[in-house]
């Protein structure tokens, strides 16, 4: 008896019988998927692993679909009379897989081996029953795929998803383990290289999958420029729901201290392709891609920008169309920062071209509330910047690449720095306010504003003026409203119009002046020992010296 193992053994490893063998399992895998399949060779080895070599199938078409140099299966359990197979290990050695979705054709050219493995059993009493396979664990090694839909053109820039190839694909899955819908292992190695120019470098965590939910769990992924660790679980109403993934299918990512390039992710979303810049990123994300939550975020960006809070987004991937909630808790940046993101390719300008004047606020933090669209928005908070402070509840319409800026709402300043804003004018200095604007522009030269609102205190002259109550519009350096000071050293009512926006600048106002202290004003010194105090009523109409 002990012979017949030995003689069996022999016999399978004899150069005859493998290819009587490979021919026969060709034969049979050509009868069960309809399909033409080539086996090169089969060999029983030492251990008696079963390897066969040069394995090729065709598609309906007769053209390549999938072939491997070797198929290595290391069996741990058979039972012939129980069709039970037991496989610790599958090796695909130098697989190669074509998808094709060919011309005027509506099902891939690998549907048919999906319908085989997903028929139902039948109750035909004379087909054999299934063979009960279980698989441990398997690995593609220098593996590669490629996938063309000849209904489709090809992208031009980008992850081309109609027409892509992959190479140097590595995957080692282990710890398989099915119960009834449900899939569970362990991811302990993927890396490919696609044709142009991304690569996965590195990637590992755990899976577990079913018509639900999907969890990726410790996942660990290096790409050219990325590295990401995330735990990600899915949820949907049965795979159909990946049609529409943007509305159909929930998440949750927990996203651990990461850095991304974010040109891989314009990369592979073509609305975005073109963005650039690497960010530092921690938090919890949810929801769905047109209506996502994030919760806990800090990104960090450039020199010195770095957001800490809460968002919200609904409407992508139409970033033009998003509407945002941004609950901020801490943002600062700089105008540098600003200006180096390099946007998608689908704006109107590569990069953002902000204000010079911004440069005068230097390093500028945010606490606060951003809400509305990334052009058409309300900023709710608290600035600090060099020049002081700014409280805001201002609604912002920026266009033409925010060269166009118009705004409307309340702001308040304290200690504001007036000096750098007006170009050094040495007269001025801090002023604090609280006002309603309504208007455009940013500078003297294009700014259209009116304003409504006290003025706690204006430093002019080396004076810090008390009490002033203004209501008009400023135009192109030309003022039209009516200012009251009622400060304890001047009491001014003035209604008209001052424009310094010629060469010769142009009056036309009443002003009553009362106990105007011209001396502690710094207006007027007529010596150390009095003051010099006016009280009288001026009325202007001129220009230049041709005032009357």
């Amino acid at each position: 008896m002990l012979l017949i193992p030995a003689i069996a053994y022999i016999t399978l490893r004899s150069p005859a019988v493998q290819t009587y063998l490979a021919g026969k399992a060709a034969e049979y895998l050509s009868r069960e998927l309809d399909a033409k399949i080539t086996v090169g060779g089969v060999n029983i080895t030492s251990s008696l692993n079963i390897v066969l070599e040069k394995v090729e199938i065709l598609d309906k078409e007769n053209a390549h679909l999938l072939s491997t140099q070797r198929i290595i299966l290391d069996i741990y359990r058979i039972s012939i009379p129980h069709r039970f197979l037991a496989i610790n290990k599958i090796l695909f050695d130098q697989a190669s897989l074509s998808m094709v979705m060919y011309e005027g054709k509506d099902e891939h050219n690998f549907q048919f081996l999906v319908d085989y493995f997903a028929r139902e059993e039948t109750n035909d009493t004379l087909r054999l029953p299934a063979w009960d396979v279980i698989v441990r664990s398997f690995e593609f090694r220098e593996a590669s795929l490629s996938y063309a839909n000849h209904n489709q053109e090809s992208l031009v820039q980008g992850f081309d998803r109609n027409n892509f190839s992959i190479g140097n694909l590595n995957i080692d899955v282990v710890d398989i383990f099915f119960e009834k819908d449900t899939l569970q292992a362990d991811l302990v190695s993927f890396s490919f290289d696609e044709s142009r120019g991304f690569q996965l470098t590195a990637a590992r965590g755990e899976l577990f999958l079913s018509p639900g939910s999907a969890h990726l769990q410790n996942f660990e992924a290096v790409t050219n420029q990325s590295q990401l660790l995330l735990n990600f679980v899915m949820e949907y109403d049965g795979y159909h729901a990946f049609q529409n993934f943007t509305e159909d299918v929930g998440f949750t990512l927990d996203v651990k201290p990461s850095f991304i390039e974010l040109y891989e992710i314009g990369y592979f979303i073509e609305d975005y392709y073109g963005l650039e810049g690497k960010v530092d990123l921690v938090g919890s994300f949810s929801g769905k891609i047109n209506n996502m939550r994030g919760n806990n975020i800090r990104i960090t960006y450039g020199t010195l920008t770095e957001f800490t809070g809460n968002f919200n987004f609904v409407g992508l991937p139409d970033i033009e169309e998003t509407f945002v909630n941004f609950s901020v808790e801490r943002l600062v940046t700089h105008k540098a920062d600003l200006e180096s993101f390099r946007l998608p390719n689908s704006f109107s300008a590569p990069y953002l071209n902000l204000p010079a004047e911004l440069n005068k606020l230097g390093i500028t933090t945010f606490s606060g509330n951003f809400t509305g669209f990334m052009h058409d928005f309300v900023a709710f908070g608290q600035f600090n910047s060099r020049l002081g402070q700014v409280n805001t509840d201002i609604a912002i319409l920026a266009e033409d690449n925010f060269k166009e800026i118009s705004y409307s709402g309340n702001i308040a300043t304290k200690n504001f720095n007036l000096k750098q804003i007006l170009d050094n004018h040495e007269e001025f200095g801090s002023v604090s306010l609280s006002s309603y604007i309504e208007g455009s522009g940013y500078n003297l030269d294009n700014l259209d504003v009116a304003i409504t609102g006290e003025i706690q205190s204006i430093d002019f002259r080396g004076y810090d003026y008390r009490k002033l109550q203004v209501d008009g519009n400023f135009t192109n350096r030309r003022f039209n409203g009516n200012i009251l000071i009622d400060d304890p050293n001047l009491f001014l009512d003035f209604g008209g119009i001052v424009d310094f926006g010629e060469q010769t600048p142009l009056l036309n106002f009443t002003a009553q002046i009362e106990n105007a202290n011209l001396s502690i004003l710094n207006i007027y010194q007529r010596d150390t020992l009095y003051h010099s105090i006016v009280s009288t009523t001026i009325h202007v109409n001129g220009s230049g010296s041709n005032i009357g």
